[in-house]
């Protein structure tokens, strides 16, 4: 297993298969919100009545609204302040909607220490269990002082 020590005095250890979860529920709100800042108004995002005419039933999450979420966390917390995105593959196999309570999901996959970087699984579990986004990233580290072992857990 490799386990780092990230920021200075290795203050954050980040080590293959830890992950973090939170949840979150989004308001019709959040979807008019950015709407208003990316400029998506489609209305399957924005309009509650044109949407209840469509195969969704109801509004739906902007894609890049469930991924900013992902984004948040991996820059606020996990595996936190400096990390930067390298690469993302995102997939949003189906929607997502106003009110339910989803749980975000970052994997570490892999860590190369040799580069500071470190890929992980992104996920949004929607209540059923299915997947409102999923998706890899690779991230630059942010860390000062870098040190691979190995542990027999």
């Amino acid at each position: 297993m490799r386990l780092i020590n990230l920021l200075e005095g290795g203050s954050l250890q980040l080590e293959t298969g830890k992950e973090v979860t939170f949840k979150r529920v989004f308001t019709q709100e959040d979807f008019d919100r950015f709407a208003a800042l990316s400029g998506d108004n489609n209305p399957i995002h924005v309009d509650p009545e044109f949407s209840a005419r469509t195969r969704f039933g109801a509004t739906v999450a902007h894609g890049m609204l469930l991924y900013s979420i992902v984004s948040r966390v991996l820059g606020t917390e996990f595996p936190g302040p400096g990390t930067v995105q390298i690469e993302q593959d995102l997939k949003f196999p189906t929607p997502t909607y106003m009110g339910e309570e989803v749980t975000v999901r970052l994997k570490v996959l892999s860590i190369q220490p040799e580069d500071e970087t470190a890929e992980l699984s992104t996920t949004v579990v929607r209540p059923d269990g299915s997947l409102g986004l999923e998706g890899r990233t690779l991230v630059r580290l942010p860390q000062k002082d870098v040190s691979e072992r190995s542990s027999d857990r």
